[in-house]
């Protein structure tokens, strides 16, 4: 499968490696069949599988919570102005950190009362935010976990109210929270194969949302061959 940018986002695109733009890779492919370019080069990465909506769904990114009234808010405040690219769900990103740095409640930061349970370990939080991926970097280079088991899927939950999260928030970002978040201060962060939530009502899967029909069940496939230019 040929990875092309061709998203809002191009989170997915990006973190497989295709810097390119969607012209450019289409001409690069063509070279290549024609025997006149070099070959892409071979990506193996697994993708996230879940279980519990209408239908099976596979794809990179995993959130509910306030990941899900973020990316609501791009669709409803921020797409309709024409904002093009990266730049609106950008704005969305820092909209939903300055509403998490004021440390107050706010439509932006919705909280669920759910049941998670990674691996045989089980958690029950109003959580507001869940997300998983098997990408290493999100948004704007984001790379909000710190697990260290040795499984594909990346998981951080964020519960209601935690300790000191406007001082924590730019280590979390950056990939530092092992350093700063504590499980007992409403942060979690695992390496998983595999993640129940139950009580959620709705998810956001790479920025499409979805309705949950029952508990959730998510988990990576085995790795799936990617070509990038």
């Amino acid at each position: 499968m040929l990875v092309i940018p061709g998203g809002t986002t191009n989170m997915s695109a990006l973190g497989l490696g295709a810097g390119r733009s969607a012209e450019a890779a289409l001409r690069a492919l063509i070279r290549w069949r024609r025997g006149e370019g070099p070959a892409p080069a071979v990506i193996h990465w697994p993708l996230l599988r879940v279980v519990g909506a209408a239908r099976v769904q596979q794809g990179f990114f995993f959130g509910t919570g306030a990941v899900q009234s973020g990316v609501s808010y791009f669709h409803e405040r921020l797409r309709p102005t024409g904002i093009k690219g990266t730049l609106g769900p950008s704005l969305a990103l820092c909209r939903m950190l300055a509403a998490l740095l004021r440390g107050r409640p706010h439509p932006l930061l919705p909280t669920t009362r759910c049941q998670l349970e990674g691996d045989g370990v089980r958690w029950e939080n109003d959580w507001l935010l869940v997300l998983a991926s098997t990408l290493d970097r999100l948004l704007l280079g984001c790379r909000p976990y710190w697990g260290q088991q040795p499984a594909p899927m990346h998981f951080t939950a964020v519960a209601r109210n935690p300790r000191r999260l406007p001082r924590k928030l730019v280590s979390i970002l950056r990939g530092r929270g092992a350093a700063v978040a504590r499980s007992e201060e409403g942060y979690l962060s695992e390496n998983l194969h595999q993640l129940t939530l139950t009580g959620v009502a709705d998810f956001i899967l790479d920025g499409e949302l979805f309705h949950a029909n029952s508990p959730l069940q998510v988990a990576t496939t085995a790795p799936q061959q990617f070509l990038v230019f």
